[in-house]
């Protein structure tokens, strides 16, 4: 960790990033490793110059969540006065051990290199958005916990009418559950009265909260086909 603090701070925002590989998850970690791109980017040297084979699928790992983490950070318009700010901030070693030291467990921890591309997006809206840092803590624990195959389910509640999907009570997907268990999804259902007692309309609605649509922002361009017409409740109970 002690190495890999300073080499990110010079890799953040490079520009020979920005101006050479199009697409880090096009090129793939074999090129990276066999012919040396971005070889000038510090932090990737660093781990090529660790074991020239990276045969460990540990440091293969890590290597291409870092190349891709990098990939989408440099791809995001950013007020370059702001990214003057940032670098500036990364001067204080304390802050760039907790802000970047954070970003690199993170990276080794993901098995799902997709979900260093959505870090590298969160890292810039922090940047460009002023989020607080327990902001992007919040986020970046949200994204560790969040399952990629439930992002469709996501964007198809952004795609049904009036940005509300509904479910039978008894029918509510698991995937929504776990969406709403995380924070992106709220459920919720009207209520009748009956007598002395109210009860609970059979039909459950299902919209995004706010860290719902930033995620759905964040995804964006990174699944195809997910925002899809939330099927009628017809077609569920039928």
């Amino acid at each position: 960790m002690e190495n890999l603090i300073p080499a990110l701070r010079e890799s953040i925002f490079k520009d020979s990033l920005a101006d050479g590989v199009a697409s880090i998850a096009e090129v793939g970690i074999d090129s990276i490793m066999s012919e040396g791109l971005l070889k000038d980017l510090p932090i990737i040297d660093l781990f090529l110059s660790a074991s020239r084979t990276l045969k460990a699928i540990h440091e293969r790992n890590l290597l291409k969540n870092t190349a891709l983490f990098l990939d989408a950070v440099n791809s995001q318009k950013i007020d370059d006065k702001k990214i003057q700010a940032y670098k500036k901030k990364l001067s204080n070693e304390k802050t760039a051990e907790r802000e970047l030291g954070r970003v690199i467990v993170l990276l080794n921890q993901y098995v799902d290199n997709i979900k260093a591309q959505m870090l590298g997006k969160l890292f810039c809206q922090y940047i460009d958005r002023d989020y607080s840092w327990d902001k992007f803590c919040e986020l970046s624990d949200i994204l560790n916990r969040l399952f990629l195959d439930d992002m469709p389910f996501l964007y198809s509640i952004l795609g049904s009418e009036g940005r509300q999907a509904i479910y039978h009570i008894y029918k509510i997907p698991y995937n929504i559950k776990r969406l709403e268990s995380i924070g992106l999804v709220e459920l919720f259902g009207d209520y009748s009265r009956f007598g002395d007692r109210l009860l609970l309309s059979e039909n459950m609605f299902a919209e995004l909260t706010d860290n719902g649509l930033l995620f759905a922002d964040v995804g964006s361009g990174l699944f195809k086909d997910t925002i899809q017409p939330q099927e009628s409740f017809e077609k569920q109970s039928g």
